[in-house]
């Protein structure tokens, strides 16, 4: 017993020690961003301990700052399994003046001059009006984690929001939201309605104001 035990911690050792041959990388569940993947390509051929890994982590979350690491584990014959996930409770920030950041629900803001968007992730405008201390852009993240939460259900997902003032808020749909059924007509009214009710730090939602493009009615 005591054998087995000191054999598998070795192999454990070994494979921590030994060099990376192969690098493969998931993003929710599917294949990583090309950028992402040929960066930490760039790892092959050296050690799981080294600085140069952790570097890279950093460096792919400077640029990508909208994933997060969830996993990275490597086997006894070196290959190294590294997986990223997309932050879904994380907005995008952009001003009237071009500034554009990223805020997660934990608060910390990130500002974004060079870095990727992520089209899954949910851009907040902000009015001139709106001030632009931490802590504002706090309550606005708190404001949002409210609304989004509550309008996260199919076809009543907004791909932007933009925030004229505290009592005023926009939405525009990344796509024709096809309402086909009264019931489910019916059943996002009831879904608004939960939002004007709701009370966020302060704040209650006066009115939400939404426009189609086009008709959101057709027959099945």
């Amino acid at each position: 017993m005591l054998l087995f035990v000191f054999l598998v911690g070795c192999a454990g050792v070994y494979a921590y020690l030994r060099p990376i041959r192969e690098v493969r990388c998931s993003l929710d569940s599917g294949p990583c961003d090309d950028v992402i993947r040929l960066k930490l390509e760039q790892l092959a051929g050296g050690s799981y301990r080294s600085s140069k890994l952790s570097e890279s982590f950093s460096k792919i979350e400077h640029v990508f700052p909208h994933i997060r690491l969830v996993s990275k584990q490597i086997s006894l014959f070196g290959v190294l399994d590294i997986a990223y996930e997309t932050n879904r409770n994380a907005f995008y920030i952009e001003t009237d003046s071009g500034q554009t950041a990223l805020i997660d629900a934990e608060g910390n803001l990130k500002n974004l001059e060079s870095a990727e968007k992520s089209p899954e992730i949910i851009v907040i405008k902000l009015s001139d009006a709106i001030p632009k201390e931490k802590s504002e852009l706090n309550r606005v993240a708190n404001i949002m984690h409210l609304l989004l939460t509550t309008l996260y259900r199919p076809n009543l997902f907004p791909a932007e929001i933009r925030i004229i003032s505290f009592d005023e808020v926009h939405f525009s749909y990344r796509d024709v939201q096809w309402i086909t059924s009264e019931d489910q007509f019916e059943s996002q009214l009831l879904t608004l309605q939960e939002i004007l009710k709701a009370d966020t730090m302060d704040l209650t939602h006066k009115a939400i104001d939404l426009r189609f493009q086009r008709p959101v009615v057709r027959e099945r």
